[in-house]
């Protein structure tokens, strides 16, 4: 009877051992498009029992507010549990596309310009230069050196977040202008919209 009821409360124990181990994770509750973004509204969770290998891949719920807007890469149905290869961080914040433009340092603040930073891009064409695109956010810059800085580099580009409209000024201006990219990071707006000497002098001939 002893070994009895000393079985019993090492099953006991391990019943409750299992069930203390098991992991709440994220299912698709509301069907997830392939190119929506996620919400939170439309997932629920469950309790599971697995491996560390496989709930290494699964979405949990600490997880779900640092990817909340990601974009789904397949179709999720009701019901599958969600995970983190299903999903996407999206190209640009605010639903906005992601667009590098290639320009020499010395026209980009001598190479200077980093992640994070607000920046104007300007076209000069005959000799009038206009701005094509005001306070964008940089979302990345290419060709750093390993100190950081890009000012030695002979061309780098540029990505910025940009509206659909934004995207072809400027496509337009990069495959037709010279372009000057300044930094205005805490800077007001600008005011301008375009300059021209000539009609400032009255010259021109």
């Amino acid at each position: 009877m002893l070994l009895a009821a000393l079985l019993a409360g090492l099953l006991n124990y391990s019943l409750l051992r299992s069930r203390d181990t098991r992991v709440r994770v994220a299912v698709v509750a509301v069907s997830i498009e392939a190119g929506s973004p996620l919400s939170s509204d439309g997932l629920r969770f469950v309790n599971i029992d697995a491996d560390q290998t496989v709930l290494a891949t699964l979405l949990q719920p600490t997880a779900v507010s640092g990817v909340e807007g990601w974009v789904a890469t397949t179709t999720l149905a009701p019901g599958e549990l969600v995970r983190t290869s299903d999903l996407r961080e999206p190209s640009a914040p605010g639903e906005r596309r992601a667009m590098s433009i290639p320009v020499e340092p010395t026209h980009a603040v001598g190479g200077a310009i980093r992640a994070g930073d607000r920046v104007d891009v300007i076209a000069v064409r005959g000799g009038t230069a206009s701005y094509v695109l005001t306070d964008a956010p940089v979302l990345a810059t290419s060709g750093q050196s390993d100190r950081g800085a890009l000012g030695g580099l002979a061309e780098f580009s540029v990505t910025l977040a940009v509206d659909d409209r934004s995207a072809l000024r400027l496509a337009a201006a990069v495959h037709g202008d010279a372009l000057e990219v300044v930094r205005s990071t805490g800077a007001d707006p600008a005011t301008s919209s375009s300059y021209d000497p000539l009609a400032e002098t009255g010259g021109g001939g």
